[in-house]
């Protein structure tokens, strides 16, 4: 919960959307540091 609340205090600087995108990113290299998508 700790991880998902430190993006959001990032996410009050910024508007929603460009928040979403950041988040989608960061979901995306996680995934592929496991393995190729």
């Amino acid at each position: 919960m700790e991880h998902t609340r430190h993006i959001t205090v990032e996410c009050s600087m910024d508007s929603i959307a460009q928040c979403d995108e950041v988040q989608r990113l960061k979901a995306i290299q996680e995934a592929s540091r496991d393995g190729p998508i």
